[in-house]
C-alpha cells in the first residue's frame, strides 16, 4: 500500500510538472538602443528691419532671408540702416533629420505684431517656417545654417525714436 501511495504522487507530481510547464512560456527580448548627438543652437542673430517709416497708417513689412526689406501694403516705407535676416547654426546628429517650425507670432510689442516666418535652412529656397519641407529637414551634423524672414504688421501710431521688439519662437527637434 505504501508503494501505491508513492507511486501515485510520484504520477500526480509528474502530471502538474507537465500542466505547469504547458501554461507558461519564456521569451527573451533585446532592447534597441540608438544614440545621437544633441541638439545646439549657436551663433544666433536676430531678425532686423533697419529703420521704418514713423507716423504713418497701418503698414506690413517683409523682410526676406536675404536680409531685404519690403512693403507689402500700406504707406509705410522702409529708410535704411542695416536690416538683416535672422540667422543661426544648428548642429546635431550627422544621420537624423529634423523638423523646424516658427511659434508664437502673437507676441505684439510696441505695436508690430509678427504674422508670418520664413525660413532658408542649408542653402535651400525659403519657405515658410512651417512647410512640410521642413518637417524632414537634412540632419544638421556639424553644422547648417537657418536664415530667418519675417512679416510684420504695424499699427498707427509709433512716433518718431520709438522702437518695437515683436518676439516668436523657432523650434527645432529631431524626428
Amino acid at each position: 500500500m505504501v508503494k501505491n501511495i508513492v507511486a501515485l504522487l510520484l504520477l500526480m507530481g509528474s502530471i502538474f510538472s507537465i500542466a505547469r510547464n504547458a501554461y507558461a512560456e519564456s521569451q527573451t527580448m533585446t532592447a534597441a538602443v540608438t544614440f545621437i548627438a544633441p541638439l545646439a543652437i549657436s551663433s544666433v542673430s536676430q531678425p532686423t528691419f533697419g529703420k521704418l517709416s514713423a507716423e504713418v497708417g497701418e503698414t506690413v513689412y517683409v523682410l526676406n532671408t536675404s536680409g531685404l526689406v519690403s512693403v507689402s501694403s500700406g504707406p509705410g516705407v522702409a529708410l535704411g540702416g542695416s536690416p538683416a535676416a535672422g540667422s543661426m547654426t544648428i548642429s546635431g546628429s550627422s544621420t537624423q533629420t529634423i523638423d523646424i517650425s516658427a511659434s508664437d507670432l502673437s507676441n505684439t510689442a510696441g505695436g508690430v505684431t509678427p504674422s508670418s516666418v520664413t525660413c532658408k535652412y542649408n542653402g535651400g529656397d525659403e519657405v515658410s517656417c512651417n512647410d512640410d519641407s521642413l518637417n524632414t529637414a537634412t540632419a544638421p551634423g556639424s553644422g547648417k545654417t537657418l536664415k530667418v524672414g519675417l512679416t510684420i504688421k504695424t499699427a498707427e501710431g509709433q512716433d518718431d525714436g520709438d522702437e518695437a521688439t515683436p518676439s516668436f519662437n523657432i523650434t527645432v527637434l529631431y524626428n
